[in-house]
């Protein structure tokens, strides 16, 4: 007999102490429930079923106080069987605990090598991972971790390539910066050459002006000495000719005339003359703006830039190609 027939064996032993079947419950019932009352007058009928009545609650009340004493005894047992079965539990639990710890003895030494073992191939696939790291190959651990050997060397063989490949880049671009300085910097000093040289040019043609200056005035003192000798003598004459005088004054003027329209023509002349070193000058200058040194850009907005300074350069220098022609 298992343990579910004993308790429930049990439980039936101890309800039949209410004393009250389900067959005189179901007597009970056919008895009573035909019981009626027709109407006030029926004090016959009435008392039946105040007997039939009180005769129930009698029976409710014995079963009420059966099951109160019967749930009594039923916690006093329970009661009584956990303090047994603490007790029992008490002197159990020490053999128990000792058990458990010899065994885990064993468990333990288990977890750790299994966790050296977990440790030693984390390690063994970080290494990995970071090897591919120093040549710029971020991968990651689950999968440096699932690759076999075979698969390993060829992605570490790739990343080595790229990286080579990468770093030649880098220093072909380098190289490449290296050689446009140095192109940069012979230009400039190409350009300061033809500087300096123009500002030779510049001094020979200013020491030639003030030659050409210095011979320009000392003809004005000499043709304004010949002019006062002139005055002179006709002042003499005068005196001599009254009646030639307004004929060689008249004649005088307009070799006066003649004289002063070819010193300006003179003095236009040197004019001309004298401007044609700024006239070079602006010349080179304007030529010069046409072989400027542009930096090499990538950036397209950049490009764009220098693409208009280079139209508004180019405007510039055609633009004093034409002025020049107005000197």
């Amino acid at each position: 007999m298992n343990d579910i027939t004993v308790k429930e064996s049990f439980i039936k032993d101890e309800l039949a102490k209410y004393n009250v079947t389900d067959s005189a419950i179901a007597e009970m019932e056919k008895s009573f429930l035909p019981l009626k009352v027709k109407d006030k007058n029926d004090k016959e009928g009435r008392e039946i079923v105040r007997t039939a009545r009180l005769a129930m609650v009698k029976k409710r009340v014995e079963v009420e106080q059966i099951r109160k004493s019967l749930k009594a005894e039923s916690l006093n047992y329970g009661r009584a069987v956990d303090a047994e079965a603490k007790r029992i539990t008490a002197l159990l639990l020490p053999i128990e605990n000792h058990l458990t710890e010899q065994e885990e003895i064993v468990s333990a030494e288990e977890k750790r090598i299994e966790q050296e073992k977990a440790d030693a191939e984390k390690n063994r696939v970080q290494s990995l991972v970071n090897e591919l790291l120093k040549y710029g190959c971020a991968a990651m651990f689950e999968y440096v971790k699932e690759m076999t050997p075979e698969e390993y060397a060829a992605k570490l063989e790739s990343a080595k390539a790229e990286f080579i490949r990468k770093e030649k880049e880098k220093q072909d671009e380098i190289d490449r910066m290296a050689k446009v300085k140095a192109e940069q910097e012979a230009e400039a000093l190409r350009l300061d050459a033809i500087r300096k040289e123009q500002e030779e040019k510049q001094k020979t043609i200013d020491i030639e002006n003030q030659k050409i200056a210095d011979e320009k005035k000392a003809i004005e003192d000499q043709k304004k000495k010949e002019e006062q000798e002139k005055i002179r003598l006709a002042e003499l004459e005068n005196a001599k000719k009254e009646a030639a005088e307004n004929a060689i004054r008249e004649a005088k003027e307009k070799d006066r005339l003649a004289k002063e329209q070819e010193e300006k023509r003179l003095i236009e002349a040197a004019r001309i003359e004298s401007l044609k070193p700024d006239k070079e000058k602006l010349l080179l200058f304007a030529q010069s703006l046409n072989f400027l040194n542009y930096p090499a850009l990538t950036n397209q907005t950049a490009l764009a830039i220098l693409e208009d300074v280079k139209k508004q350069i180019h405007s510039i220098s055609n633009k004093i190609l034409r002025q020049i022609e107005t000197l």
